[in-house]
């Protein structure tokens, strides 16, 4: 079987891994401000900007997902400079979630087992598209089956969903959570409570949390 081309015209490819680091430590300014890129290997060629990228962080030998960054997420203090620095160039307009007709991989059957990223990774896309109970689903249906974020930073799509949705019950619930984490870990869910716009539930809510967190009031 021939698998269906994987540009859309001749040997170009619409998508290419760099390592921001490994491939750009000498362009480092440029690639920040949006820096045309080309690469090739054997017949295959790219082409690109670097402000239409989508910037990934991957350690799963940490015990974490795969993280999409955000724009907003330059002010997370749990990510490496590196992934806040970056963070601006990550176009998240570009991901579809209706993939087109087509596309090889979809014949491929991976049949990987059912774990927590399942379920980050999905609320995660929901998120970004502002499907807030699709979030919380995510979330319900992975405890439910005894699954539980690997790392703080997996934790922040669904406080976002509950916060937007006005369960403060269960957004102070998952953030007591996290009390026993590191400084920094505990800051940032400090930082995402105080850029919370203040409503009377939220300061209630966010009273509840103060003194587990040593939060300070913005």
């Amino acid at each position: 079987m021939l698998a269906q081309p994987r540009g859309d015209s001749g040997d170009h490819i619409n998508y290419w891994f760099f390592s921001i680091t490994g491939n750009f430590a000498n362009r480092l300014e440029d690639f920040m401000n949006g820096m045309d890129i080309q690469d090739r290997h054997r017949s295959l060629r790219f082409s690109g900007k670097s402000n239409e990228s989508l910037i990934v962080s991957f350690e799963p030998e940490q015990g974490q997902c795969l993280y999409v960054i955000r724009p907003q997420d330059s002010a997370i203090r749990l990510l490496p400079s590196m992934m806040k620095e970056a963070s601006h160039l990550s176009a998240l307009g570009r991901i579809s979630i209706q993939p087109p007709s087509g596309l090889f991989l979809q014949e491929i059957d991976l049949n990987y087992p059912e774990d927590w990223c399942t379920y980050y990774q999905q609320a995660d896309l929901a998120r970004q598209t502002g499907d807030w109970m699709q979030v919380k689903k995510f979330w319900n249906d992975a405890h439910a089956k005894g699954f539980g974020p690997g790392a703080p930073f997996e934790y922040l799509p669904f406080l976002d969903a509950f916060a937007q949705l006005g369960d403060w019950d269960q957004a102070v619930s998952l953030t007591i959570e996290v009390k026993d984490l590191p400084p920094a870990a505990r800051l940032t869910f400090c930082d995402f409570w105080n850029s919370l716009p203040a409503t009377p539930e939220r300061d209630s809510a966010f009273k509840q949390i103060q003194a587990e967190l040593a939060c300070s009031v913005n």
